[in-house]
């Protein structure tokens, strides 16, 4: 955490962060307030299924960027995840009720000297997937090919990332349906295991 910022506030130098595959964010317009470390740095910690979390090396959590007589707080991940994230939730509280930032947070949204890195940024942004709350599945390298076949199969959007000797797919689910309530997630789960796929890990919101 840059302990220079009001978001900081109450927090210290270092934030447990819940990581859920979620979209990441590289450092560029506004302050980077939180920063993942990378794998070799001694705070860099993780639980549960890890799978690629070197690519988190150096992304900012956080982000603060004066806007007009306001600010845009970023955040690349859900800082109030169901409730329970409490490290984070105090960030949230503090870019809600927090101070503003200071005359130093950087050029104002909208200059003319920012126009051509907004310009970057928004194309950037516009050439993401809108997934929704994506089904997320992990396999191996050598299974991909057949867990793209079966995938694309039921849906037109999958995207597949590359992780290293595992490969995670991203699958629409814009309506935010849970196992129970999505039609076919289950079905796929079983097909993927009945053609001898070893899923490593299979979530969904």
């Amino acid at each position: 955490m840059d302990l220079s910022s009001p978001l900081a506030a109450g927090v210290g130098e270092l934030d447990w962060v819940m990581y859920l595959d979620d979209r990441t964010m590289q450092p560029g317009l506004g302050a980077a307030v939180g920063t993942i470390p990378g794998p070799a740095d001694l705070d860099f910690a993780t639980s549960g299924l890890a799978v690629g979390v070197e690519t988190l090396a150096g992304t900012s959590v956080l982000a603060d960027e004066a806007v007009g007589n306001g600010r845009v707080i970023s955040f690349s991940i859900d800082p109030n995840f169901r409730g329970w994230s409490q490290g984070t939730q105090r960030l949230l509280w503090n870019a809600i009720v927090g101070p503003d930032p200071s005359a130093a947070a950087g050029l104002f949204a909208g200059s003319r000297e920012r126009a051509a890195a907004e310009k970057a940024a928004q194309d950037a942004a516009a050439a993401l997937p809108d997934l929704g709350a994506a089904i997320r599945i992990f396999v191996s390298r050598a299974d991909a090919k057949a867990t793209a076949q079966i995938l694309q199969r039921r849906s037109s959007e999958v995207v597949r990332i590359d992780l290293g000797t595992e490969v995670l797919f991203l699958v629409g689910n814009k309506k935010d349906l849970s196992a129970e309530e999505h039609p076919w997630f289950a079905l796929a789960i079983r097909e993927l295991e009945q053609a001898g796929i070893a899923i490593r890990g299979a979530s969904i919101p």
